[in-house]
C-alpha cells in the first residue's frame, strides 16, 4: 500500500506523518513525535484533533508510540488542522512510500455494486415517474419519488461508512466489564473516540445514515413497494376486460416487499464465521470449546436439511436473496410493461374505428381530445420499459452486493487498534489495579468474529501496548494523587478501576 509520508522540521510537535487512503474513500494518518517526547509532551494534540472532529487514538506500532488519527476526508483537512494549531513547523518534506494499489476494473466494479445499484435504479425511477404523469397515475409518480430518495442512500454512501464497529465493540467491552465488577469511570474521557462523539439531533441523524444506508434506504423504498403495489391493484380493478392488466405489477411490489424487508431484518452473517466451534457450547472465560476437523466439517455442511440450507443462505446472504426476488419483480415488471402497451393499443384501436365510423356517417364525434390523451398515455409504455432495464441492471448489481461495509483494516490492524482503544483506558493506571481489567477485556475481545487471536495472545498484547502507551506523549500524565486513588479502590474492592 501506497503511503505519503510527510516530515517537519525539528522543533514541530508533529515529526512525521504517515497518511494512507482508506478503502471508504476516508484517510487515516499516523502522526510520529520527536524522539525525545516524554509522557504527556503532547496530550494537547489528540483533544485538538477531536475537537476539530476528527477521531484519535494513542496506539503502538513496533513498540513505537504513535497517533492513529481517523475520520479524515482529505488529506488538507489533516495537515491544515496541525498547522493552524502550530503542532507543525514549515511545509515538510513529502515522499510516496511503498507500492501503488493496482486495482482492476472488476474489482472496482465489485466494489462499487452498491452504488451502481442506486445510480441505475434513480435512472429506473425518473422512468417510472414519467410514465406514471403520462397516466395520470399519481400512486406511480409516488413510487418513483419514495424510491428516487431510497436509492439515493445507496448512490451517495454505498454499503455504508466503516469504523463505526469500534466504538461499538468498545461500548459493548465496558457493559461487559461492568457486568464482571470492573467499572471504566464513564465522566473520564479516556478514549478519543469518545470526545469525538457529538450530540446534535441532524447530525446524529446523517452519521446513521452514513453508517446503515442500505438499512435506510429499504425502510423508505418499503413505502415506494407498497405504493406500487397499491397502483397495480387498482389497475387490475379498472380492467374489466379479461387482461389482467395490474396482477403483474402487484407481483412485482410484492416481490419487492419481501426483499425489503429480508434486507431491513436480516443481519448479514459472515460466512464460516466461528463455524469452528462445536454447536451450543460457547467460549467461557476465554477458553476455547473443542474444535471440529476440516473431514468434521465439511460432513456437517453436508449433512444440514434443505430449509436450514435455505435459512443459511438468506442470512449469510440477504442482499442476494433480496436481489434474486427483485429480479423476479423484474420479469414481472415487463410482464406488466407487455400488457399495458397492449391495453394502450386496444383502446388507441377502439377509439381509431370510432371516429373513422363517426366520419363516414358524418356525424360529429368530439373525440380528438380523448385520443390525443390517450396516445400522450401510449408513450407510457417507452418509457415503462426503459424503467424495467434500467431495475434490471440495478437488481443484477444488488444481487451481486453485500451489507459488509468497506474493509478499512486488516486483521490484524482490526485487532491492534482494539488493543489499543482497550489499552488506552488503563494506560493511566497502576499495574495491580489493571491485571483483572485486561484480563477480561481480552476475554471480550477473543469472542469477536474478527478477532482470531485467543484470550492469552490479547492479554499479552494489551500489557504490552500498556506498557508502551504508558510512556506515550500523546497521554496525559497522570497525577501522583490520581494513580494513589485509584490504588487505594482496586485494593478495597479488588475489582473496581
Amino acid at each position: 500500500m501506497q503511503v505519503k509520508q510527510v516530515t517537519w522540521e525539528a522543533g514541530s510537535a508533529v515529526q512525521q506523518a504517515e497518511i494512507r487512503k482508506l478503502e471508504s474513500g476516508s484517510y487515516e494518518a499516523l502522526l510520529y513525535a520527536p524522539e525525545d517526547s516524554q509522557r504527556g509532551d503532547l496530550s494537547s494534540v489528540p483533544l485538538h484533533l477531536t475537537q476539530k472532529g476528527f477521531s484519535a487514538v494513542a496506539d503502538t506500532i513496533d513498540g513505537v508510540n504513535v497517533l492513529r488519527v481517523s475520520g479524515i476526508k482529505k488529506e488538507e483537512d489533516i495537515l491544515g488542522a496541525l498547522t493552524e494549531s502550530g503542532f507543525i513547523k514549515g511545509t515538510g518534506k513529502e515522499e510516496l512510500v511503498g507500492e501503488k494499489d493496482n486495482v482492476s476494473f472488476v474489482e472496482k466494479i465489485r466494489k462499487s455494486t452498491v452504488r451502481l445499484n442506486g445510480m441505475f435504479g434513480i435512472v429506473g425511477h425518473a422512468g417510472m415517474a414519467v410514465a406514471g404523469a403520462l397516466e395520470g397515475d399519481m400512486r406511480r409518480v409516488g413510487t418513483a419519488a419514495f424510491y428516487t430518495m431510497s436509492t439515493s442512500t445507496s448512490a451517495l454512501y454505498g454499503a455504508g461508512k466503516p469504523g463505526a464497529e469500534f466504538d461499538k465493540v468498545i461500548d459493548g467491552m465496558r457493559g461487559y466489564l461492568s457486568q464482571q465488577g470492573v467499572e471504566i469511570p464513564k465522566d473520564e474521557k479516556l478514549t478519543a473516540a469518545e470526545l469525538a462523539k457529538k450530540g446534535g439531533v441532524i447530525e446524529k441523524l446523517h452519521e446513521f445514515v452514513q453508517q446503515h444506508p442500505i438499512e435506510v434506504g429499504n425502510t423508505i423504498g418499503l413505502m415506494g413497494n407498497l405504493m406500487f403495489m397499491y397502483s397495480g391493484i387498482n389497475e387490475s380493478r379498472k380492467s374489466n376486460d379479461g387482461t389482467n392488466v395490474g396482477i403483474a405489477r402487484t407481483a412485482s411490489g410484492l416481490a419487492s416487499v419481501i426483499g425489503a424487508l429480508s434486507v431491513i431484518l436480516i443481519q448479514e452473517k459472515q460466512r464460516g464465521a466461528k463455524k469452528s466451534e462445536w454447536p451450543g457450547l460457547e467460549n467461557v472465560d476465554g477458553i476455547a470449546a473443542p474444535q471440529k476437523s476440516p473431514e468434521q466439517l465439511a460432513e456437517a455442511d453436508s449433512s444440514r436439511s434443505l430449509p436450514r440450507k435455505f435459512a443459511d443462505f438468506v442470512q449469510e446472504k440477504p442482499m442476494r436473496f433480496a436481489g434474486l426476488l427483485n429480479i423476479a419483480g423484474n420479469v414481472a415488471m415487463f410482464k406488466d410493461v407487455s400488457q399495458i402497451k397492449a391495453k394502450h393499443k386496444n383502446v388507441l384501436g377502439e377509439l381509431e374505428q370510432r371516429m373513422a365510423a363517426a366520419d363516414a356517417s358524418g356525424v360529429a364525434h368530439g373525440l380528438e381530445k380523448d385520443y390525443a390523451k390517450a396516445k400522450r398515455a401510449s408513450m407510457s409504455g417507452h418509457f415503462s420499459m426503459a424503467t424495467a432495464c434500467a431495475y434490471l441492471v440495478a437488481t443484477t448489481f444488488g444481487t451481486l452486493s453485500s451489507k459488509a461495509k468497506p474493509a478499512d483494516y486488516t486483521e490484524q490492524e482490526t485487532v491492534s487498534k482494539l488493543t489499543a482503544m482497550s489499552a488506552e483506558m488503563l494506560a493511566h493506571q497502576p499495574a495491580e489495579v489493571r491485571d483483572l481489567a485486561i484480563d477480561k477485556m481480552a476475554t471480550y475481545l477473543a469472542k469477536e468474529e474478527k478477532v482470531t487471536q485467543s484470550r492469552e495472545e490479547l492479554i499479552t498484547l494489551i500489557n504490552e501496548k500498556v506498557e508502551t502507551l504508558g510512556k506515550s506523549p500523546w497521554l496525559a500524565k497522570v497525577s501522583t494523587e490520581r494513580a494513589a486513588a485509584a490504588q487505594a479502590a482496586g485494593q478495597q474492592t479488588g475489582a473496581h478501576i
